[in-house]
Protein backbone atom coordinates (compact mmCIF):
# COMPACT_ATOMS: atom_id res chain seq x y z
CA UNK A 1 0.00 0.00 0.00
CA UNK A 2 1.24 3.50 -0.88
CA UNK A 3 0.99 5.96 2.00
CA UNK A 4 0.16 9.67 1.58
CA UNK A 5 3.79 10.85 1.78
CA UNK A 6 4.89 8.40 -0.88
CA UNK A 7 2.00 9.36 -3.17
CA UNK A 8 2.94 13.04 -2.82
CA UNK A 9 6.53 12.19 -3.74
CA UNK A 10 5.34 10.28 -6.82
CA UNK A 11 3.17 13.23 -7.85
CA UNK A 12 6.05 15.68 -7.43
CA UNK A 13 8.31 13.32 -9.39
CA UNK A 14 5.78 13.22 -12.22
CA UNK A 15 5.57 17.01 -12.31
CA UNK A 16 9.37 17.20 -12.39
CA UNK A 17 9.52 14.76 -15.29
CA UNK A 18 6.93 16.79 -17.21
CA UNK A 19 8.89 19.99 -16.59
CA UNK A 20 12.05 18.26 -17.78
CA UNK A 21 10.33 17.20 -21.01
CA UNK A 22 9.25 20.77 -21.66
CA UNK A 23 12.86 22.00 -21.80
CA UNK A 24 13.89 22.38 -25.43
CA UNK A 25 16.06 19.48 -26.52
CA UNK A 26 18.68 21.84 -27.96
CA UNK A 27 19.13 23.66 -24.62
CA UNK A 28 19.54 20.37 -22.74
CA UNK A 29 22.22 19.21 -25.18
CA UNK A 30 24.11 22.48 -24.95
CA UNK A 31 24.03 22.37 -21.15
CA UNK A 32 25.30 18.77 -21.03
CA UNK A 33 28.18 19.56 -23.39
CA UNK A 34 29.10 22.70 -21.47
CA UNK A 35 29.11 20.89 -18.13
CA UNK A 36 31.27 18.11 -19.61
CA UNK A 37 33.87 20.57 -20.86
CA UNK A 38 34.01 22.44 -17.55
CA UNK A 39 34.03 19.43 -15.23
CA UNK A 40 37.80 18.86 -15.23
CA UNK A 41 38.36 21.45 -12.51
CA UNK A 42 38.52 25.17 -11.82
CA UNK A 43 41.59 27.27 -12.65
CA UNK A 44 42.44 30.92 -12.31
CA UNK A 45 41.08 32.75 -15.34
CA UNK A 46 42.36 35.67 -17.40
CA UNK A 47 39.80 37.50 -19.58
CA UNK A 48 40.70 39.24 -22.84
CA UNK A 49 38.67 40.99 -25.56
CA UNK A 50 39.16 40.18 -29.23
CA UNK A 51 37.62 40.05 -32.70
CA UNK A 52 37.47 37.52 -35.54
CA UNK A 53 36.80 38.29 -39.22
CA UNK A 54 35.89 35.32 -41.45
CA UNK A 55 35.08 34.98 -45.15
CA UNK A 56 34.14 31.65 -46.71
CA UNK A 57 32.93 30.14 -49.97
CA UNK A 58 31.28 26.76 -50.40
CA UNK A 59 29.18 24.89 -52.90
CA UNK A 60 28.76 21.88 -55.13
CA UNK A 61 31.36 20.86 -57.68
CA UNK A 62 28.65 19.38 -59.94
CA UNK A 63 25.69 21.83 -59.92
CA UNK A 64 22.33 20.16 -60.33
CA UNK A 65 23.43 16.72 -59.17
CA UNK A 66 21.25 15.46 -56.32
CA UNK A 67 23.21 12.37 -55.19
CA UNK A 68 26.89 11.74 -54.36
CA UNK A 69 27.61 15.41 -54.82
CA UNK A 70 31.21 16.53 -54.46
CA UNK A 71 31.60 19.79 -52.54
CA UNK A 72 34.27 22.40 -51.90
CA UNK A 73 35.00 24.70 -48.98
CA UNK A 74 37.43 27.59 -48.59
CA UNK A 75 37.69 30.04 -45.72
CA UNK A 76 40.15 32.71 -44.64
CA UNK A 77 40.25 34.26 -41.16
CA UNK A 78 42.03 36.90 -39.17
CA UNK A 79 41.78 36.65 -35.39
CA UNK A 80 42.89 39.45 -33.06
CA UNK A 81 43.33 38.53 -29.39
CA UNK A 82 43.75 40.84 -26.40
CA UNK A 83 43.10 43.91 -28.57
CA UNK A 84 46.12 46.22 -28.74
CA UNK A 85 48.64 43.56 -27.69
CA UNK A 86 49.61 42.45 -31.20
CA UNK A 87 48.64 38.84 -30.54
CA UNK A 88 46.92 37.49 -33.66
CA UNK A 89 46.28 34.47 -35.81
CA UNK A 90 45.58 34.22 -39.54
CA UNK A 91 44.57 31.14 -41.47
CA UNK A 92 43.42 29.79 -44.81
CA UNK A 93 41.55 26.47 -44.97
CA UNK A 94 40.53 24.64 -48.17
CA UNK A 95 38.60 21.34 -48.17
CA UNK A 96 36.78 18.89 -50.41
CA UNK A 97 33.68 16.97 -49.36
CA UNK A 98 31.33 14.23 -50.57
CA UNK A 99 27.63 13.81 -49.78
CA UNK A 100 26.94 10.27 -48.56
CA UNK A 101 23.21 10.96 -48.42
CA UNK A 102 20.73 13.80 -48.00
CA UNK A 103 21.91 14.56 -44.43
CA UNK A 104 25.47 13.18 -44.15
CA UNK A 105 28.74 14.30 -45.76
CA UNK A 106 32.44 13.57 -45.25
CA UNK A 107 35.26 16.07 -45.68
CA UNK A 108 39.05 16.25 -45.87
CA UNK A 109 41.00 19.49 -45.72
CA UNK A 110 44.11 21.37 -44.76
CA UNK A 111 44.62 24.57 -42.77
CA UNK A 112 47.66 26.83 -42.72
CA UNK A 113 47.98 29.03 -39.61
CA UNK A 114 50.25 32.00 -38.92
CA UNK A 115 50.47 32.89 -35.22
CA UNK A 116 52.03 36.13 -33.97
CA UNK A 117 52.89 36.95 -30.36
CA UNK A 118 52.95 40.28 -28.56
CA UNK A 119 56.65 40.81 -29.36
CA UNK A 120 56.13 40.05 -33.05
CA UNK A 121 57.49 36.49 -33.08
CA UNK A 122 55.89 34.21 -35.69
CA UNK A 123 55.05 30.52 -35.42
CA UNK A 124 53.42 28.69 -38.34
CA UNK A 125 51.22 25.63 -38.13
CA UNK A 126 50.06 23.03 -40.67
CA UNK A 127 46.82 21.26 -39.86
CA UNK A 128 45.32 18.42 -42.00
CA UNK A 129 41.82 17.46 -40.90
CA UNK A 130 38.95 15.03 -41.56
CA UNK A 131 35.28 15.65 -40.82
CA UNK A 132 31.84 14.06 -40.65
CA UNK A 133 28.85 16.42 -40.92
CA UNK A 134 25.27 15.44 -40.11
CA UNK A 135 22.19 17.59 -40.63
CA UNK A 136 20.39 15.98 -37.70
CA UNK A 137 17.08 17.83 -37.90
CA UNK A 138 15.46 20.45 -40.10
CA UNK A 139 11.98 21.90 -40.38
CA UNK A 140 10.30 25.16 -41.37
CA UNK A 141 11.48 26.93 -38.20
CA UNK A 142 15.03 25.73 -37.62
CA UNK A 143 17.84 23.26 -38.15
CA UNK A 144 20.15 21.25 -35.87
CA UNK A 145 23.54 20.06 -37.09
CA UNK A 146 26.42 17.99 -35.74
CA UNK A 147 30.03 18.24 -36.90
CA UNK A 148 32.80 15.80 -35.86
CA UNK A 149 36.34 16.81 -36.84
CA UNK A 150 39.72 15.15 -36.28
CA UNK A 151 42.81 17.35 -36.71
CA UNK A 152 46.53 16.68 -36.84
CA UNK A 153 48.49 19.74 -35.71
CA UNK A 154 52.08 20.23 -36.89
CA UNK A 155 53.53 23.31 -35.16
CA UNK A 156 56.91 24.52 -36.43
CA UNK A 157 58.21 25.07 -32.89
CA UNK A 158 58.16 21.30 -32.23
CA UNK A 159 58.43 17.88 -33.85
CA UNK A 160 55.33 16.07 -32.54
CA UNK A 161 51.92 15.86 -34.20
CA UNK A 162 49.10 16.95 -31.92
CA UNK A 163 45.82 15.07 -32.43
CA UNK A 164 42.63 17.01 -31.63
CA UNK A 165 38.99 15.86 -31.72
CA UNK A 166 36.33 18.57 -32.09
CA UNK A 167 32.55 18.19 -31.73
CA UNK A 168 30.27 21.05 -32.74
CA UNK A 169 26.51 21.13 -32.11
CA UNK A 170 24.85 24.02 -33.96
CA UNK A 171 21.27 25.29 -34.02
CA UNK A 172 19.77 27.95 -36.31
CA UNK A 173 16.23 29.25 -35.78
CA UNK A 174 14.29 31.20 -38.40
CA UNK A 175 13.02 34.55 -37.12
CA UNK A 176 10.85 35.69 -40.04
CA UNK A 177 8.62 34.05 -42.63
CA UNK A 178 11.00 34.84 -45.50
CA UNK A 179 13.90 33.22 -43.66
CA UNK A 180 16.23 36.17 -44.10
CA UNK A 181 16.92 36.50 -40.36
CA UNK A 182 18.04 33.67 -38.10
CA UNK A 183 19.18 33.25 -34.51
CA UNK A 184 22.28 31.04 -34.35
CA UNK A 185 24.01 29.22 -31.48
CA UNK A 186 26.66 26.55 -31.24
CA UNK A 187 28.95 24.86 -28.74
CA UNK A 188 32.24 23.18 -29.68
CA UNK A 189 34.60 21.47 -27.22
CA UNK A 190 38.15 20.57 -28.36
CA UNK A 191 39.80 17.47 -26.88
CA UNK A 192 43.57 17.09 -27.22
CA UNK A 193 44.26 13.36 -27.58
CA UNK A 194 48.01 13.36 -26.82
CA UNK A 195 50.90 15.27 -25.29
CA UNK A 196 53.39 17.05 -27.56
CA UNK A 197 56.84 18.61 -27.28
CA UNK A 198 55.40 22.03 -28.21
CA UNK A 199 53.11 22.26 -25.19
CA UNK A 200 49.83 20.50 -25.91
CA UNK A 201 48.57 18.20 -23.14
CA UNK A 202 45.97 15.45 -23.32
CA UNK A 203 42.86 17.10 -21.91
CA UNK A 204 39.87 19.22 -22.85
CA UNK A 205 41.93 21.92 -24.56
CA UNK A 206 39.25 24.53 -25.17
CA UNK A 207 35.54 25.17 -25.55
CA UNK A 208 33.74 27.62 -27.80
CA UNK A 209 30.22 28.91 -27.26
CA UNK A 210 28.66 31.22 -29.85
CA UNK A 211 25.37 33.14 -29.84
CA UNK A 212 24.32 35.59 -32.50
CA UNK A 213 22.35 36.12 -35.65
CA UNK A 214 22.51 35.65 -39.41
CA UNK A 215 21.10 37.71 -42.26
CA UNK A 216 20.68 36.53 -45.87
CA UNK A 217 21.71 39.43 -48.12
CA UNK A 218 21.04 37.61 -51.41
CA UNK A 219 20.35 34.00 -52.39
CA UNK A 220 24.13 33.40 -52.52
CA UNK A 221 25.46 35.77 -49.83
CA UNK A 222 24.82 35.95 -46.09
CA UNK A 223 26.49 37.31 -42.98
CA UNK A 224 26.68 35.75 -39.54
CA UNK A 225 27.61 37.82 -36.50
CA UNK A 226 27.63 37.56 -32.74
CA UNK A 227 29.55 36.88 -29.56
CA UNK A 228 31.87 33.94 -28.94
CA UNK A 229 33.21 32.80 -25.59
CA UNK A 230 36.46 30.89 -26.14
CA UNK A 231 37.71 29.14 -23.00
CA UNK A 232 41.29 27.87 -23.31
CA UNK A 233 42.59 25.47 -20.68
CA UNK A 234 46.22 26.31 -19.91
CA UNK A 235 48.66 25.12 -17.27
CA UNK A 236 48.03 27.08 -14.08
CA UNK A 237 45.76 29.76 -15.55
CA UNK A 238 42.91 29.45 -18.04
CA UNK A 239 42.32 32.08 -20.71
CA UNK A 240 38.87 33.27 -21.74
CA UNK A 241 38.59 35.31 -24.93
CA UNK A 242 35.46 37.43 -25.35
CA UNK A 243 35.18 37.74 -29.10
CA UNK A 244 33.11 39.67 -31.57
CA UNK A 245 32.74 37.54 -34.70
CA UNK A 246 31.66 38.47 -38.23
CA UNK A 247 31.46 35.79 -40.93
CA UNK A 248 30.64 36.59 -44.58
CA UNK A 249 29.44 33.47 -46.41
CA UNK A 250 29.35 33.04 -50.20
CA UNK A 251 27.36 30.07 -51.53
CA UNK A 252 26.95 30.45 -55.32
Amino acid sequence: MIDRAESMNIARSGRNRNTHRELPLMIRRFLVLYIMTCSAGLHAVEDNPGAWAVISASGGVQPGRSQNQWRYWLDAQHRAFDVGSGVSQSLVRPAIGLDLGPTVSVWAGYAYFTNRGSSGERVDEHRPWQQLSWAAHKNARGSLGLRLRLEQRFVESGDDAGWVFRTQVRYAHRLDEAGRWQAVAFIEPFIALNNTDWGSERDVAQNRIFAGGAYRITSALSIEFGYMNQHLRLAGEDLVNHLGVAHLKLRP
